[in-house]
């Protein structure tokens, strides 16, 4: 998987990334090819080449980057992981897939060569706060006020 690193988001892909996701209850076909980033035909999810993603949301990476990094083993676990939460964020998946994207995302950093433990423990704070990265924001991702 070809990716840069971007100003603002983590990540930009430099190619089409495919992935076959087994989503519960049957729901396999929930995007047309209008959607511009990211399609979902078959059970296969499609990520365009240029869509964009912040990695791993792990406490204090920005501060800690120098010292390690935080999407060694799950840059393609966070692409997925959070393609998925975007269309839930979306309206377009049903956030009762948002289990199954926690798992999915597990399994996919333990194969990226990550130990168990810190899979397990990414794991814990997904499902301890299960609407984080689900939580519809506005267009431009800012709170909203009235002056």
């Amino acid at each position: 998987m070809w990716c840069r690193e971007l100003t603002g988001y983590k990540f930009g892909t430099l190619e089409i990334e495919k992935i076959k996701v087994d989503l519960p209850n049957g729901k396999q076909d929930s995007l047309s090819n209008a959607y511009r980033w990211l399609t979902l035909k078959g059970g296969v999810l499609t990520i365009r080449k240029g869509y964009a993603w912040n990695g791993s949301s792990v406490p204090l990476k920005q501060w800690t980057s120098w010292l390690w990094d935080s999407d060694k083993y799950c840059k393609k676990a966070s692409l997925i992981h959070d393609a998925l939460c975007q269309l839930m964020r979306e309206g377009i998946l049903s956030k009762i897939h948002k289990e199954y994207a926690d798992t999915l995302y597990r399994e996919m950093c333990i194969e990226g060569g990550m130990g168990e433990k810190e899979a397990d423990i990414r794991f814990w704070c997904l499902r301890r706060f299960p609407n984080k990265g689900i939580r519809k924001k506005d267009s431009i991702g800012r709170k909203t006020f009235k002056v």
